[in-house]
């Protein structure tokens, strides 16, 4: 028995989902903008995903890909959560 290397070196192999949402770097600009931006000095409380906004969405949307759901902008919910 012996163990064969392929001379290229490993590359991770990203899955569907990590390919539809892009790169690492990709994924950590929103954050790095919403940390580093003074056009957003004092905005708080909001979803954010590529560099904008998060579009609100319902429950029952099929296929959805991306988007902030309804219930989690809810302030009487989110008041229930610290309770």
């Amino acid at each position: 028995m012996r163990r064969v290397l392929s001379p290229r070196p490993a590359r991770a192999v990203p899955s569907p989902a990590a390919a539809k949402r892009g790169a690492a770097g990709t994924g950590a600009a929103t954050s790095v903008l919403l940390a580093a931006s003074p056009l957003l000095d004092g905005v708080t409380g909001r979803y954010c995903e590529g560099n904008q906004e998060a579009r609100i969405v319902r429950g029952d949307e099929e296929g959805r890909v991306g988007g902030v759901a309804a219930h989690a902008l809810d302030p009487e919910t989110a008041d229930r959560l610290w309770e």
